[in-house]
């Protein structure tokens, strides 16, 4: 029987749910951290920093492969499911907080509004699903303009739009050039959702329908020039340190960052080697915890980070290499055991 996953796809989903880790764990208490630790930190960040592009990206090319959008479907199973899903994890962060700030908390009415306004407000992180709910609902819209245009021209158009709109115009606009004019020149054609968010969406769909027709020779330009662009993305992060800290430039939208999403989106989708049965599986169990690791990992991250706290910051790249991996390997085995429970995996993975 043929296989129909997609290894590819799930091989770049667990990438990119990996690369959620070293970037946020980069964000831990390094607002007053030395000038080296904030190199370092930015170094982790410029290399594992595009990971929302990519889910969007896979779920562009799964759900505008679809010959046919069931709506009904989309909202009681796909919709309902991230809604719970969110609704969730922001109540077990909210308690999370309140456990760690438990002496702040002076009496029941206290403790009741603190949990309810951190549920209202949720985790930093878990911006990304109402955001993929939102693309979710214009699915229909989106399959009806895209879906069974065989020459892939509306297709093709939508690329293009994003690609100049969304990602050359925004690009041009972080150039610090001091002139009123050529800002608001540039910002008067906007429009809107389509060189937002939803233009990875689409492109991934646009590049997982012309990966067979890209050469070689094609993807290896395409590998060198990502290669280039994170040395840009490098230098330009490096020279705003000093005087920005953290708080340096890495955009999704740059031309820099565009290339090597696209890149390596191209990479991870054209690899066609099936895998032996029982590494099929693991791919594919462990791709399918990646919702639940996406969720959970901020809170385990949180606790192990704890737990290797005592290593200084002078060795900051010694606990990065413990703390990652650990809290990567502990959050697929929650989840693991989550799913296995149809309570939890319906609200919660």
């Amino acid at each position: 029987m043929q296989n129909k996953r997609d290894h590819g796809i799930d091989l770049l989903r667990i990438f990119a749910c990996f690369s959620l880790i070293p970037f946020h764990y980069c964000t831990y208490g390094q607002m007053d951290a030395s000038l080296s630790f904030q190199y370092t930190s930015e170094v982790v960040k410029s290399l594992f920093g595009f990971h929302v592009p990519w889910f969007l990206m896979i779920s562009g090319a799964l759900f505008l492969g679809k010959e046919k959008i069931d709506i009904k479907r989309l909202y009681t199973h796909n919709i309902a499911h991230l809604l719970l899903v969110y609704v969730f994890w922001s109540a077990v962060y909210a308690v999370f907080d309140v456990l760690i700030n438990i002496g702040n908390v002076t009496d029941i009415k206290n403790l009741i509004i603190w949990i309810v306004m951190d549920i209202r407000d949720s985790h930093y992180h878990l911006w990304y699903l109402p955001m993929i709910i939102g693309i979710y609902i214009l699915v229909p819209l989106i399959h009806a303009a895209v879906g069974n245009d065989r020459n892939y021209n509306v297709l093709k158009y939508l690329f293009v739009i994003f690609v100049v709109f969304g990602v050359v115009i925004y690009t041009f606009l972080l150039v610090p050039i001091k002139a009123d004019t050529y800002s608001l020149l540039l910002k008067r054609i906007n429009i809107g959702t389509f060189s937002e968010w939803i233009g990875f969406f689409i492109s991934g769909y646009f590049l997982y329908q012309i990966k067979d027709k890209i050469s070689k020779k094609t993807t290896k330009i395409l590998v060198i020039l990502s290669a280039i662009s994170m040395i840009v993305i490098l230098a330009v992060n490096m020279a705003m340190v000093p005087s920005q800290g953290i708080n340096s430039f890495l955009s999704y939208y740059s031309i820099p960052g565009f290339i090597i999403e696209c890149s390596l989106f191209l990479v991870f989708v054209r690899i066609n080697a099936v895998p032996e049965e029982k590494k099929a599986k693991i791919i594919t169990a462990t791709a399918d915890c990646m919702l639940g690791v996406y969720c959970i990992h901020d809170l385990v991250l949180s606790l192990v980070h704890m737990a290797f706290d005592f290593i200084p910051d002078s060795l900051y790249i010694v606990r990065l290499l413990i703390v990652i991996p650990i809290t990567f390997a502990l959050c697929i085995l929650i989840v693991t055991g989550m799913r296995k429970s149809k309570l939890l995996r319906k609200i919660a993975v």
